[in-house]
């Protein structure tokens, strides 16, 4: 059975760069080559920008701090 591994991610008024640090996140997901099912959730922490549509746009999963 594989592994489980979730990556969260914090971030504040990231709009500019949190896509790619999901972008990278599930690049190393990718190089265990299937040996774990692994999620990608980004807290945006009562962020003022676009931080949230930009991780979803890169495939996260957003949990809102408001």
């Amino acid at each position: 059975m594989p592994e489980i591994v979730d990556i969260i991610i914090p971030a504040n008024n990231e709009a500019e760069t949190v896509g790619g640090v999901v972008d990278a996140c599930a690049e190393a997901a990718n190089a265990l080559n299937g040996h774990c099912v692994t999620s990608i959730t980004v807290v945006a922490d009562h962020c003022i920008d676009r931080t949230a549509e930009e991780a979803e746009r890169a495939g996260a999963t957003v949990l809102l701090r408001v």
